[in-house]
């Protein structure tokens, strides 16, 4: 809207509506705040005060904006935890608010963008990135009823990941791919799903849920994304990588005792080295005598290994398969 438009005359005439309104509200807001939470006014008043001056950079870019968005939100966040999060008297309704009004600079940042300029993945990056965590970190904190908080971490989960998505998005962009070669570009899937899996892990630690859920997606999302990238891109680096993700997926479900991690941790074991098979029995058809000599040199040092540690290799294997029985 228009009544939000100033126009400077000169620059004398920003500098002197800059220092009057610092010396006009600064007061004013360090009152408004004593008022709220009187034993942290003074660090409300700086980190509010220094959040509005990001709104006079003059950044309209949507993927610029977009960044800074995401830098502001990691510094309310952090000062947040750091200095207003274990503060006993601003837990109660007026604390709530005035923790609450730092953050309202950000939704200025970002709602005049969206409703000035066009919009982009690093600004939908940063917009997913907030509503993910006050669903997942705030919104539980005030929320007595179980199934509630569940559905909103869940939600917040959702949010973070496609706040992931976007950034990658944006970043492969900036570098010049188009929207619709961005499947064929051998780094783009890795980047988007398997970072995602690690997120999934993560928060299922800190769910208030146990977690089944997002092991499970998590699980998912990096074997799909590695069976996908074998089934666009193929060739030996994508069977090797199926092989990486699924290894550290079957450790990881052994490690946390997961059954659905582990099993597509198996899952890629299988499919990884049925591929490899495939390249093998290609290696064998053009080089027979090097493939059988390569096999028997194989064979022999695996069998040696069974003869000489067959007792040790048979307890190992049924304490494996004790502990799975146990398996979540």
């Amino acid at each position: 809207p228009n009544i939000f438009i100033l126009r400077a005359v000169s620059q004398s005439q920003v500098l002197m509506i800059g220092a009057a309104s610092v010396v006009v509200l600064l007061p004013l807001i360090f009152t408004a705040f004593s008022v709220m939470a009187r034993s942290r006014a003074l660090v409300l008043t700086t980190v509010y005060a220094l959040a509005n001056a990001v709104l006079l950079i003059p950044l309209r870019d949507p993927n610029l904006v977009g960044g800074l968005a995401l830098a502001l939100l990691a510094v309310l966040v952090t000062t947040d935890l750091k200095y207003f999060r274990a503060e006993a008297r601003l837990q109660n309704f007026e604390g709530a608010i005035s923790r609450a009004l730092l953050f309202l600079p950000l939704v200025l940042i970002i709602g005049r963008n969206l409703m000035m300029y066009s919009p982009s993945a690093m600004l939908f990056s940063a917009i997913f990135t907030g509503i993910g965590s006050a669903l997942f970190f705030v919104m539980p904190k005030y929320v007595s009823d179980e199934s509630l908080i569940m559905t909103s971490q869940a939600s917040g989960a959702t949010f973070l990941c496609s706040a992931w998505a976007a950034l990658v998005h944006a970043g492969f962009v900036s570098m010049g791919e188009g929207d619709l070669t961005l499947l064929h570009n051998q780094y783009y899937l890795p980047c988007v799903g398997l970072p995602m899996a690690a997120i999934l892990i993560l928060l299922s630690l800190i769910a208030h849920s146990r977690g089944e859920g997002y092991r499970i997606l998590a699980g998912l999302s990096a074997i799909v994304t590695v069976l996908l990238h074998m089934a666009i891109i193929g060739g030996i680096l994508s069977s090797v990588l199926c092989l990486l993700v699924a290894i550290i997926l079957l450790s990881v479900g052994y490690a946390i005792e997961d059954k659905a991690v582990a099993a597509c941790g198996v899952l890629g074991i299988i499919v990884g080295l049925t591929t490899h098979l495939r390249y093998a029995l290609v290696l064998y058809t053009m080089n027979p005598w090097v493939s059988l000599a390569l096999l028997g040199i194989i064979v022999l040092v695996v069998s040696s290994y069974l003869e000489r540690n067959y007792e040790k290799v048979q307890e190992n294997l049924k304490a494996i398969a004790l502990r799975v029985r146990g398996f979540r």
